[in-house]
């Protein structure tokens, strides 16, 4: 599976299915993969990886959602672990902000 790009083809032929160029199904296969390579180390696929599933998420649920929430909770865990602090306190802070909008919409 992948998240197609702009131009909406991702079939071998150039040819597209007509879907949703942000394919949701696919977002949730690769949150999952993203955690798989982050169980394994591999920061390259990992970081990635979670930068589309954001992107997708944030096309369908909006950039204040629970989901991105808690894909970023899991992206800081992962930062954390390997020792990338810069990148985790970044992730921290699109976390607060979230929590912080939620908060005044009283949602949260």
């Amino acid at each position: 599976m992948c998240i197609r790009d702009s131009s909406n083809t991702d079939l071998e032929d150039g040819t597209n299915d007509g879907g949703d160029p942000h394919n949701l199904k696919a977002a949730y296969i690769l949150r999952s993969l993203a955690c798989v390579y982050s169980e394994t180390k591999d920061y390259l696929y990992a970081t990635g990886l979670f930068g589309s599933v954001e992107r997708t998420f944030m096309h369908h649920y909006g950039s204040d959602s629970t989901e991105l929430l808690d894909l970023f909770s899991l992206q800081e865990q992962y930062q954390r672990q390997i020792g990338a602090t810069r990148e985790g306190e970044q992730t921290f802070k699109k976390m607060k902000r979230i929590v912080d909008v939620r908060r005044g919409l009283g949602v949260l």
